[in-house]
Order: C-alpha cells, then sequence, then structure tokens
C-alpha cells in the first residue's frame, strides 16, 4: 500500500483528468484494488495557488514520517470515473495507522502558472551504526552553504567551523 497526494481541485474536469491518468499509471504497474489511499490537502485548506503544492508535500512528510494514513474531508460522491472494485485507489474519511515498515508517498500538484511538480517520499528507515559507512569513500562530497551579512561575518563563520571540524576529528 502506500499514499498518494493529488492536485485534486474539486474540478470535474481537473479531478477526472487526474483521477484517470493516475489509475492508469498504477494500474499497469501492478497496483491491487482499494491497495493506495489516494488524497488531497486541498479537501482540508482549499486551493490556495502555489502554496498547495508545498502543503500537499509538508502532509506527505508527516504522514510518512509518523506513519498516520490521512483522511480526504469533503467526499460526498467520488468522481465518476473512479470504479471502487478496479481502481488502485481508496479514500479515507478518518486517519488510520500506516503499519508498513516501508511507507512510500507520491505527491503530484501544480504550481504557480500551470507548473507541474511531483515527488516521491520514502520514510526513514533507522539504521545501526554499524551499517552507516561516513566519510569520503561514501559521500565523495558535501554541499555546505553560509550566510553572511559581510565579508568579515562570512571569515568569522568558516573559521568558527574549521576549529569545530579540528576538534572532532
Amino acid at each position: 500500500g502506500g499514499l498518494v497526494e493529488a492536485h485534486g481541485t474539486g474540478t470535474p474536469v481537473g479531478d477526472r483528468i487526474d483521477l484517470r491518468t493516475t489509475t492508469e499509471v498504477f494500474t499497469e504497474a501492478g497496483a491491487a484494488p482499494g491497495s493506495v489511499v489516494l488524497g488531497t490537502v486541498k479537501s482540508n485548506i482549499g486551493h490556495i495557488k502555489c502554496a498547495a503544492g508545498i502543503a500537499a508535500l509538508i502532509k506527505a512528510a508527516k504522514s510518512a514520517y509518523h506513519g498516520v494514513l490521512p483522511p480526504t474531508l469533503h467526499i460526498t460522491s467520488p468522481n465518476e470515473v473512479w470504479d471502487a472494485g478496479t481502481s488502485p485507489f481508496r479514500f479515507l474519511d478518518a486517519a488510520q495507522p500506516w503499519l508498513e515498515e516501508r511507507r512510500l508517498v507520491g505527491v503530484s500538484s501544480f504550481g504557480f502558472g500551470g507548473t507541474n511538480f511531483h515527488a516521491i517520499l520514502e520514510n526513514h528507515q533507522p539504521t545501526t551504526a554499524a551499517t552507516v559507512v561516513p566519510g569520503r569513500a561514501h559521500w565523495p562530497a558535501e554541499l555546505v552553504l553560509f550566510r553572511a551579512g559581510s565579508g568579515d561575518e562570512l571569515a568569522a563563520r568558516l573559521a568558527a567551523l574549521a576549529s569545530r571540524l579540528e576538534m572532532e576529528l
């Protein structure tokens, strides 16, 4: 099972396209009927333009992290494209525990000006210290970002980091 956080605007045409396309993809991939929860954060907060996309991403991350399948509010009758007997999707009207150890969430949302954004998230899988391999062999490069109001402030921040690294090594 899993969760898909759909665009889901509540418009007949938009929801029909969203549901039909997503159903085709999941069915072709072999998803069993009713195996994936389908929702949209817009049922909670409305369509708040591009902010809905980041809200969907936050909802997806929190769901995977906490192991909770969230409800989709205000569904009185699902779109006619949805067929309960064959669709890989189901709708929840109340939160449920998400018991799978591996939790995957797909997020599909539109941004400002009709731009499409898609993301796949997975919950963190704890590891033991024996399986973690730190250092250059594992991570050949690191990106470290600094923010400073002046060159002197940046130099001070870099010196503080260098000092800290020397103490830890």
